[in-house]
C-alpha cells in the first residue's frame, strides 16, 4: 500500500513541475524591438466590437518565428506585416468581468508589459518585455 501513495505522489510532482516549467521565461531574448504599441479600437458598427492592435517593429528580418503574445489578460498570436521587420498582432476584447474571470492565465503583468512567445530551434520560448507603448 505504501509504494502506490509514494508512487502518486511522485506523479503528481512531476505533473506540477512540468506544468510550471511550460511558461518559463528567459533571461535574455534574441528579438531586439525598436518599439512594442497597443491601440485600442472600437468598430463603428451596431455590434459594439472593440479589440487593441498591437504592433511589433524589429531592427531587421528575424531567423526566429514570432508565435503569439500576452497582455492584459489576453492572448492571440502574432503576424507578419507586409515589411520584413514589422509584426502585429490583434486582441478582441471581451467584457472585463469575463476577462478577470479567467484564472488561466499564465502571467501577472503590469499595463506596460506583454510577454511574446517565440519558436526557436523548434522551441517554443517566452519572453517578458516591460516597455509597452500605449498609442492614442
Amino acid at each position: 500500500m505504501k509504494p502506490i501513495k509514494s508512487l502518486t505522489l511522485l506523479i503528481i510532482i512531476s505533473l506540477f513541475l512540468n506544468c510550471s516549467s511550460s511558461y518559463k521565461l528567459q533571461k535574455e531574448s534574441p528579438l531586439k524591438f525598436h518599439k512594442i504599441e497597443v491601440q485600442e479600437w472600437t468598430a463603428n458598427n451596431k455590434s459594439g466590437d472593440s479589440g487593441i492592435k498591437m504592433y511589433f517593429i524589429l531592427p531587421s528580418d528575424i531567423d526566429t518565428v514570432l508565435d503569439s503574445v500576452y497582455y492584459n489578460n489576453l492572448k492571440t498570436n502574432i503576424y507578419k506585416g507586409r515589411n520584413n521587420n514589422t509584426y502585429f498582432a490583434n486582441f478582441k476584447v471581451e467584457s472585463k468581468r469575463k476577462r478577470t474571470q479567467n484564472n488561466q492565465f499564465p502571467f501577472v503583468l503590469k499595463s506596460n508589459e506583454c510577454v511574446v512567445s517565440y519558436i526557436q530551434f523548434g522551441k517554443t520560448k517566452y519572453f517578458k518585455y516591460s516597455s509597452v507603448k500605449v498609442k492614442s
